[in-house]
């Protein structure tokens, strides 16, 4: 007869092995992505399962560091066999813990830098468009391009497509120049994104329609 005891056994016993299976698949993820890279310093940040394309089946989204750069990385699996489907590599010339300072309205090097964490990806979610019944990628990336110092802008992946391109699309933006960082909301039910400020303020309106992005004036 089972006891209490004996029922808390089984279950530590399967959630090791379920977390060894799983770091066990990780491990192999992080090894295919630099399998020809011999220099390589691999550290894993951050992983989830999510559908992210029409395809049957999830894929594994993972967040990689590789000494001065981070790697967001996308695998399918066809029997068991994964396989790379899309991985973007972000640099920056300034690479390290920022904090952003409310006051003077810049990024500046953090004191301290918690375990696993991104420093370029500072932010990631998942929301699903119009039309589609899995998950696209929405990132708030550190960058570094002049005239400007480091900035954050939105970025959003389709299936491995970029289909918003905040350096490009907010590059010429007073809000940006001024705040040096933007962030976004994405309404999923009104298809509406908006890019926003550090105090709060919604600075630009976006609509998903027609598989992009369309400007709309405030």
């Amino acid at each position: 007869m089972f006891t209490e005891e004996s029922f808390l056994k089984i279950f530590i016993l399967l959630f090791v092995l379920f977390n060894c299976h799983g770091e066990d698949r990780r491990t192999k993820l992080v090894s295919i992505l630099f399998e020809k890279e011999t220099t390589a310093r691999p550290e894993l940040l951050f992983s989830r399962e999510i559908d992210l394309n029409s395809k049957e089946g999830k894929e594994e989204v993972l967040i990689v560091r590789n000494i001065q750069e981070e790697i967001l990385a996308v695998f399918s699996f066809e029997n068991s066999e994964p396989k790379i489907e899309y991985n973007f590599r972000f640099t920056s010339p300034s690479y390290g813990p920022f904090q952003y300072s409310w006051k003077e309205k810049v990024w500046q090097p953090a004191p301290y830098s918690l375990e696993k964490e991104a420093y370029l990806i500072q932010n990631m979610e998942f929301f699903k468009l119009t039309g589609d019944n899995f998950y696209s990628i929405f990132l708030e990336i550190l960058s570094q391009e002049p005239p400007l110092p480091i900035f954050s802008v939105p970025m959003i992946y389709r299936e491995g497509k970029l289909i918003f391109d905040g350096l490009e699309i907010l590059k010429n933006e007073k809000f940006l120049s001024k705040n040096l960082k933007t962030s976004f909301q994405y309404n999923e039910k009104d298809a509406k994104l908006n890019i926003i400020s550090p105090t709060g303020e919604i600075e630009k309106v976006f609509y998903y329609k027609d598989r992009k992005f369309n400007t709309s004036n405030l």
